[in-house]
């Protein structure tokens, strides 16, 4: 399922850490969980996007 979500990106984290204790963390593919990945504290970039790996994305 695709969620669209529009808002400030705190709410995005919230909506994203509440998904993720009803589904558990390998289930939930966000924005978020790529941020974290590339150590961002905002919504990631397409630049920072293509510093992480494509099979990610």
């Amino acid at each position: 399922m695709i969620v669209d979500v529009k808002g400030e990106w705190a709410d995005t984290m919230a909506l994203v850490d509440k998904l993720t204790q009803i589904e558990g963390a390998e289930a939930v593919l966000s924005n978020t969980a790529l941020a974290r990945w590339l150590v961002l504290d905002r919504a990631p970039t397409l630049e920072d996007l293509a510093d992480a790996p494509s099979s990610l994305i």
